[in-house]
């Protein structure tokens, strides 16, 4: 009757064979939005869990708090200019020496992540060696913050490894949090504070909004949007008292 589909724009076959697919069938994407608008899109409010990480950090005392990232998907880029609104909010700063990955002038990629890129996906696991690096270069460095919000559960679960291998007391020393609410990360899922992006009411929303498109019903108000308001998973990675 149609299809649901999640497609990131950097996956050109996918999304040559999404377009041919749904030239004859009705379809709703999930989790990533077509930047033309041309389909409905049922996601998470990037922004809203965000900003309750932000809330949540502040709330445990911490005023220097960093951002780390791994790709400039346009979902990551919602999640970083949450971050940049929530702390200002806070009367916070976004300051560049706290920033990993992006460069906050331009909303680009760092210069020396692109510069290295190649051999991180070169690596066995990407994020791992992106990680290890982004730690090193915080230990390096007098000015580092106190929290990090990470752009996903992956990039905060090898932080959280990479900081403990070094020594680094987490949350005491270090505190961090992902998003995703993944549940296989080697036990780690357990410790981190993370956004569960309500899976559940995603799929629903999802087969809601398809249902209209077979029934020709306009369920919502063009292009057909739904923002499920995500729950945010404190743990002991971010508490002051664990």
């Amino acid at each position: 009757i149609g299809a649901i589909g999640l497609i990131p724009a950097a996956y050109t076959e996918m999304v040559r064979a999404w377009r041919s697919l749904t030239t004859y069938l009705p379809g709703v994407m999930t989790m990533i939005e077509d930047p033309a608008g041309r389909y409905p899109f049922v996601g998470v409010d990037e922004g809203d869990g965000i900003r309750m990480l932000v809330d949540h950090l502040v709330g445990e005392g911490h005023r220097s708090i960093g951002f780390i990232s791994y790709n400039l998907d346009p979902y990551i880029l919602q999640r970083y200019a949450a971050y940049r609104e929530a702390l200002r909010a806070h009367h916070l700063v976004t300051d560049q020496k706290l920033v990993f990955g992006i460069g906050i002038a331009d909303g680009r990629y760092q210069s020396s992540l692109i510069r290295r890129f190649n051999r991180y996906q070169q690596a066995t696991c990407p994020i791992e060696a992106y990680t290890h690096d982004v730690l090193e270069h915080i230990l390096r460095t007098r000015e580092r913050a106190t929290a990090y919000v990470c752009q996903n559960d992956d990039v905060a679960h090898w932080l959280c490894r990479h900081a403990e291998a070094r020594g680094l007391r987490v949350p005491e020393d270090l505190a961090v949090t992902g998003f995703d609410n993944l549940r296989s990360l080697d036990g780690y899922e357990q410790t981190i504070t993370s956004v569960d992006q309500n899976y559940v009411r995603l799929g629903t929303g999802a087969l809601k909004l398809l249902l209209g498109c077979v029934a020709n019903v306009r369920t919502v108000s063009p292009p057909g949007k739904i923002l499920v308001t995500p729950t945010l998973v404190v743990r002991q990675s971010s508490l002051k008292e664990s």
